[in-house]
């Protein structure tokens, strides 16, 4: 919804009911489906990358942006019967029998 207040205040409106065949790479355009499609491909495989090789290398503690102290925090969820299965059974059969014990003494 915000999108579509934004947009025309930069003057981009977008008709979505079209899409175009022809797009210019570099100096030329282009109409070819798999030159096009190729080009996508090397865009998007690169941008990350390439975005990431801008962001310069900083030496900041990462914990100096939290306002508070997490030092002593701990934050649980509530469980499942299946996630709890799930995850046993991901484990060696001893320390599933030492888990099943435990989960049966509760």
């Amino acid at each position: 919804m915000a999108w579509k207040i934004i947009r025309p205040l930069f003057g981009r409106y977008r008709d979505k009911t079209e899409v175009s065949t022809t797009f210019s790479v570099r100096t030329s355009n282009i109409s070819d489906p798999n030159i096009i499609a190729e080009e996508f491909c090397k865009h998007f495989t690169n941008v990350g990358k390439e975005t990431a090789g801008t962001i310069p290398n900083v030496n900041v503690d990462t914990y100096s942006f939290l306002q508070n102290s997490l030092q002593n925090y701990l934050y649980l969820t509530s469980t499942t019967p299946f996630e709890i299965f799930y995850i046993l059974n991901k484990m060696k059969s001893k320390k599933v029998l030492d888990m099943m014990v435990l989960v049966c003494r509760c």
